[in-house]
C-alpha cells in the first residue's frame, strides 16, 4: 500500500492539513506512474487536472475535474500553510 495513504489513514481525524497533503500526494504519484507506463515523461507539475490530461482515455477515472482541483489546492494549502484543511468541507 502506498505510504501516502497509509500516513494520510494515520493522521486522520486529527491532523487533517497534513493529512490532505498526503491524500494529494497519492493521487498525484498514482497519475505520474500511468504517464510514465504510457511511455511519456510526466510532467514537472503539481496540477492533477493537467496530469490526468496527459493520460486521458487511457485511464478509467471517475472522479471530477473539481474533485481533482479541491485535491492540487490541498497540495499548496498545506504545503505553503496557506489555510486550514480542518476548516474545509
Amino acid at each position: 500500500m502506498d505510504t501516502d495513504v497509509v500516513a494520510a489513514e494515520r493522521l486522520l481525524p486529527d491532523l487533517v492539513d497534513p493529512a490532505a497533503f498526503h491524500v494529494q500526494q497519492a493521487i498525484e504519484k498514482a497519475l505520474k506512474a500511468a504517464i510514465v507506463l504510457d511511455g511519456h515523461e510526466p510532467p514537472k507539475i503539481h496540477d492533477l487536472n493537467r496530469r490526468r490530461a496527459a493520460v486521458k482515455g487511457r485511464l478509467a477515472w471517475g472522479e471530477t475535474d473539481a474533485w481533482l482541483a479541491q485535491k492540487t489546492e490541498w497540495n499548496a494549502a498545506t504545503r505553503y500553510r496557506l489555510t486550514d484543511m480542518s476548516e474545509k468541507p
